[in-house]
């Protein structure tokens, strides 16, 4: 999972948000740090600038019952994972906690939670706040754009920004069920608060 000690903010998106949508990063700012997702959809926090490498998640074919039970699940897990510091480990009690809050709400278990979370978040990072439309490459474009314009920014931050974000032009997944994003864009206001509550 690709996460930042300080976002970048970039005119009115978060540059991090892109970040997290191309490299399929977890949703909810470093829920998924301390690696609980399934082998294939892990990815650890990248603490320092290191070589980026594409991530790729099991896509789940969403439902409006994942919608739901993400939305409760997440609430009552964010206040537990709260608690974590930096890099921090969750405890065995932590983790048995996590498994019966993620059940409860519907989920075969937290790994399930976890897969749906993380194509949540992908979907959210490429729809439009305002037209609600799903389309990464547009947004991306404009935020390529405004970090041109922002004469606030350093010529040597500008040029790793406008890097990052050609290469996150360059890497935007597909969506493997396409119906996702009509979902999440239904719900974008529902979930805005929810992801972004960290």
């Amino acid at each position: 999972m690709l996460t930042s000690n300080s976002p970048i903010r970039c005119s009115g998106y978060d540059f991090i948000l892109f970040r997290r949508m191309i490299v399929a990063a977890a949703f909810a700012a470093g829920l998924f740090a301390w690696q609980t997702l399934p082998a294939d959809a892990q990815r650890p926090v990248q603490q320092q600038a290191e070589p980026e490498e594409e991530s790729e998640i099991d896509e789940v074919e969403l439902t409006a019952k994942h919608i739901d039970a993400f939305i409760a699940t997440q609430k009552e897990v964010t206040p537990i994972t709260a608690k974590l510091s930096g890099d921090a480990q969750p405890s065995k009690q932590m983790m048995t906690q996590l498994e019966a809050i993620a059940k409860k709400n519907g989920f075969k278990d937290f790994d399930e939670f976890g897969d749906v979370g993380a194509t949540i978040g992908m979907v959210f990072g490429g729809i439009d706040p305002q037209s609600k439309k799903f389309d990464p490459q547009e947004l991306i474009k404009r935020e390529i754009a405004a970090v041109n314009a922002d004469t606030k920014i350093s010529p040597a931050e500008k040029k790793t920004i406008l890097q990052d974000l050609q290469q996150a032009a360059a890497m935007t997944p597909k969506l493997k069920y396409p119906g996702n994003a009509d979902l999440v864009a239904k719900n974008y206001d529902r979930l805005k608060p929810v992801l972004e509550q960290q």
